[in-house]
């Protein structure tokens, strides 16, 4: 009777014809001797590897089917065995050609057959069948799967050989699973599935599409529009410079032509390579055509040739017929817009934020960020693309914004305001008073109702302040930072 490490060492050798006759012996002599067991075990993975390099899938199916009758043969108590398993599974996915679901199915049945631990070899038998699509069993793989078994190296993005960066195990499988929910239009399942997706999408910020599966299962559920947005205010606003964002709002807009036009505009001017966007500007020339107004119908037709021709692609006997037609001969193209789409898209990425008038203390210009006080005690500092422009010390504004995670603030849009129409806050206030600047000193008071206001050296000298001087002033409630005190102080002097 040959030794299991004689059998194992005849695989290698690549006799596996031999190791195979003399596993069989052995088991015939003691088929629940598990050390027999154990020696066909290596025998039918060595076999069945051969068999997956010569691609003959089914053979190693069969050789697979034989190692599931071997009754002392188990994945839970054998970490190896469990491994070199699932790399079998693995390895005949990875060569199963898309089409091949037969296969597929005949996988899941061997590995329902057992049980697995999570391990890098479990997440990656996941991720190579998630990689089927149109496969019908993916849903109930999935579940058998079970999710909570992902590793928490499964969420963190990788970068291959070539080092290019690869999305995570974790959301590539987020979003073969959602495909496979559209799919299946099971709304049960559905339902299931949206709020883990949320979670996956808050908590991994990161992550740049659970947030847009979220808002595609909501719609298959036929959600609230109102509850969609609100739900995915946080992902749309971290996306809100990419057009298929605003391509799938339009969608969630579908009932509204005004916003649902105002979001395919938002789209069709984000800064993308032009032949993402032939899809947007295909329902545009279709809605312009609808208005007939077909200059602007040809602008967004000739921007599609135009990107077809670039990456040398032909056109298709759509597009053909547009070009042939008659308005697209008699009409100059024109590229403006219809409506003003900034203000509704605008209106939905403000959903929710907290209004407030800040004033600006102090500006930045090596580190491009202003610092303002927009509520009582609450100051922060703010980068200039935050604000959208270069503000002034001194300048008031009306903000936008959100909580940012514990990180203070968010500003989500900003725009001057006119002083004149100041009115007064706790921590802003237009004053009028005298001056009092003791002879010697560099800083100075401002005298007026409701306190003493300091300024300080910088302003005195600005604005060549004089002791006793009348002067109209903007004063903000700010923090020193040396003493660790709140107090009065002037941001800009009037004369």
């Amino acid at each position: 009777m040959a030794k299991i490490t004689e059998i194992t060492s005849m695989c290698k050798e690549g006799r596996l014809s031999e190791a195979y006759a003399a596993a069989c012996q052995d088991m015939t002599l003691n088929p629940e001797n598990i050390w027999s067991q154990r020696a066909m075990f290596w025998v039918l993975y060595y076999s069945a590897r051969a068999d997956i390099a010569g691609n003959n899938l089914q053979n190693a199916l069969s050789r697979l089917d034989e190692i599931d009758n071997l009754s002392f043969i188990k994945t839970e108590s054998d970490e190896i065995v469990s491994n070199s398993l699932l790399r079998l599974l693995s390895e005949i996915v990875k060569c199963c050609s898309d089409d091949r679901f037969d296969i597929m199915d005949k996988v899941f049945a061997i590995a329902g057959h057992y049980t697995f631990a999570p391990s890098k070899e479990y997440s990656y038998f996941l991720k190579e069948c998630c990689k089927k699509k149109g496969w019908d069993n993916l849903v109930a793989f999935v579940e058998w799967w079970q999710l909570d078994n992902l590793l928490p190296e499964d969420y963190q993005k990788y970068k291959t050989d070539r080092g290019r960066e690869v999305i995570s195990t974790a959301e590539s499988v987020a979003i073969a699973y959602s495909k496979a929910l559209l799919k299946l239009n099971d709304k049960q399942k559905i339902r299931d599935f949206v709020p883990r997706l949320e979670r996956l999408a808050q908590e991994h910020k990161d992550m740049m599409y659970p947030g847009y599966y979220c808002a595609k299962l909501m719609l298959a559920l036929s959600a609230d529009t109102e509850q969609m947005l609100d739900g995915l205010i946080y992902f749309i606003r971290a996306r809100r410079s990419e057009f298929w964002v605003w391509q799938f709002i339009s969608e969630i807009y579908s009932g509204n032509e005004g916003m649902w036009l105002a979001c395919l505009l938002r789209a069709s001017h984000c800064k993308t390579e032009e032949k993402f966007l032939c899809k947007v500007r295909l329902e545009l020339m279709s809605y312009y055509l609808t208005k007939n107004d077909f200059a602007r119908a040809k602008f967004q037709i000739s921007k599609v040739i135009e990107s077809r021709k670039a990456e040398g692609w032909k056109l298709n006997a759509e597009i053909i017929s547009y070009v042939t037609s008659s308005w697209y001969r008699d009409y100059e193209a024109d590229s403006s817009d219809p409506i003003d789409y900034r203000l509704p898209t605008d209106s939905i990425l403000n959903r929710g934020a907290n209004e407030s008038i800040a004033v600006v203390t102090n500006v930045d210009c090596n580190t491009k960020r202003a610092f303002i006080v927009y509520a009582k005690e609450k100051t922060t500092a703010v980068k200039f693309k935050e604000v959208g422009f270069v503000p002034k010390q001194g300048d008031l504004l009306c903000v936008k914004w959100v909580e940012n995670g514990g990180k203070g603030i968010k500003i989500l849009a900003a725009e001057r305001v006119d002083i004149a129409s100041l009115k007064p806050l706790p921590y802003v206030k237009k004053i009028e008073g005298k001056v009092l600047r003791t002879e010697g000193k560099d800083f100075a008071f401002i005298r007026a109702e409701g306190g003493n206001c300091y300024v300080g050296p910088d302003k005195v000298k600005k604005y060549a302040l004089q002791n006793k001087e009348e002067v109209n002033a903007v004063a903000a409630w700010t923090y020193n930072k040396k003493k660790d005190t709140w107090n009065w102080m002037c941001i800009k002097i009037e004369k």
